[in-house]
């Protein structure tokens, strides 16, 4: 069985690639300019992969590596980020000179020293749902044609522009937690559907991917093979959203999310 996995864009510019981070010395750390994502998989646009690259530069530390670890459990955040770093050091996330988004990555309080470092919270840009999507329909292909018919019946076609792939996912049954933030506590409000929705509604690029059971209900580590494509949430699904409920007794909830194929 396939659960959906989603994880909207962050870029990174003059404004937010600050980190400091304190071992031998405290130096502030630059995360390169790009747009990233929460991958975990190493690749160019991994925002993990980015963070690691600046952790490297301070003078005490080398060869940091990560893991993004995914659950369906609903009685728990649904994804952890953690970093091992070569030596002992903290990351001050919550300092002034800290200009990087710490929640981004699921981090929301100072990491006290040490050389493994792992996120308290889900990254707030990350979302899996704890159920298989019920749907997931290619389509329906947006053609920017038109066509007139003259009086005598001649017919003229008027194509402006490419056709455009639209990608249609419905989710069932989706528990409570993962659903709406007033089903979690703060700061776990991360954990829900809502809450994700209300970040990468701005425009912003997402990321579908799918991935399966690995052991118990923890999911396989996301990558290349499973990149469904990189879409922008539709005029829908950033005008409304209503989660309906199965059942008074049951409260379990589903609703529709449209997404339109990015393109640059």
């Amino acid at each position: 069985m396939k659960y959906a996995v989603l994880t909207g864009a962050y870029t990174i510019d003059s404004t937010n690639n600050i980190i400091r981070v304190t071992s031998t010395s405290t130096e502030d750390l630059t995360v390169a300019s790009g747009t990233y994502y929460v991958l975990g998989d190493g690749s160019s646009d991994d925002l993990l992969k980015a963070v690691i690259d600046a952790i490297d530069t301070h003078t005490a530390l080398t060869g940091t590596t990560s893991t993004l670890t995914q659950s369906v459990d609903p009685a728990v955040q649904p994804a952890t980020v953690s970093f091992t770093l070569s030596a002992t050091a903290t990351l001050e996330w919550l300092t002034s000179q800290t200009t990087f988004d710490e929640t981004k990555i699921g981090f929301v309080v100072n990491s006290t020293a040490a050389s493994v470092h792992t996120g308290t919270i889900n990254p707030s840009i990350y979302w899996v749902a704890n159920q298989p999507h019920a749907e997931d329909n290619r389509g329906p292909f947006e053609m920017q044609t038109e066509q007139t018919v003259a009086v005598d019946g001649t017919s003229r076609t008027f194509n402006r522009g490419s056709m455009i792939e639209r990608r249609s996912l419905a989710f069932d049954f989706v528990d409570p937690q993962r659903t709406l933030e007033d089903a979690n506590s703060s700061p776990d409000t991360y954990n829900s559907f809502q809450s994700w929705l209300n970040v990468c509604r701005d425009g912003r690029r997402v990321k579908f991917y799918t991935s399966e059971i690995s052991s118990g209900t923890t999911l396989e580590a996301i990558g290349s093979a499973d990149d469904k494509g990189t879409f922008v949430l539709d005029e829908e699904a950033i005008a409304s959203w209503t989660p309906e409920r199965f059942s008074p007794g049951l409260e379990l909830y589903g609703w529709p999310l449209g997404l339109r194929k990015y393109i640059t």
